[in-house]
């Protein structure tokens, strides 16, 4: 399966390269290709959807032009996020 990792970055945050690398080779050892990478700055975590809506927009779109199933967060989620993510952007 193809999928995008995401990411957010604010001030507080430490240089993501590693983290994201990591996260890329998870994902492979459970069958899942990492095609795509989105970050967002921020000055802090949208509580809500994680990201702020313009890039959930941008992300949305993405999604649907290159017909992904899924994200993986460089995050852990809050279960209000996983919700409000899977339902506006239609994957897991």
């Amino acid at each position: 399966m193809q999928v995008i990792l995401i990411a957010v970055v604010t001030k507080h945050s430490k240089d993501t390269s590693p983290d994201l690398k990591e996260l890329e080779t998870l994902a492979l050892s459970q069958g899942l290709i990492a095609k795509e990478i989105v970050i967002q700055r921020l000055d802090s975590i949208n509580k809500k959807y994680y990201f702020n809506e313009g890039k959930l927009t941008e992300l949305k779109e993405l999604i649907k032009e290159k017909e992904f199933e899924a994200i993986v967060c460089d995050d852990e989620l809050s279960g209000m996020q996983l919700k409000n993510l899977q339902e506006v952007l239609d994957c897991l």
